[in-house]
């Protein structure tokens, strides 16, 4: 996990980003986030979600949380999936 935070920094920084990543446990995925991105101050979020094939679509609760409550700017990350 380390190392893969340490790539998405690095990448940021190529970019001129400051990139700072946490790692963080709490029940609720949700708070962790939240409470991590108060703690400095973010004002961006990049999230990955899966999403659920239905009649509308669906990110997952954590990112529907972070939707709800977050004030700053968001980038939800899903990946597109193909029938086979």
């Amino acid at each position: 996990m380390d190392a893969v935070r340490q790539d998405i920094a690095a990448l940021g920084e190529r970019h001129g980003f400051h990139v700072t990543t946490q790692a963080r446990h709490d029940p609720s995925p949700a708070v962790a986030i939240m409470r991590a991105a108060g703690s400095i101050q973010a004002d961006l979020l990049v999230i990955g979600a899966e999403r659920r094939i239905g009649d509308e679509l669906s990110l997952g609760k954590t990112v529907s949380a972070l939707v709800r409550t977050w004030r700053g700017d968001m980038v939800i990350l899903a990946n597109q999936r193909t029938s086979t």
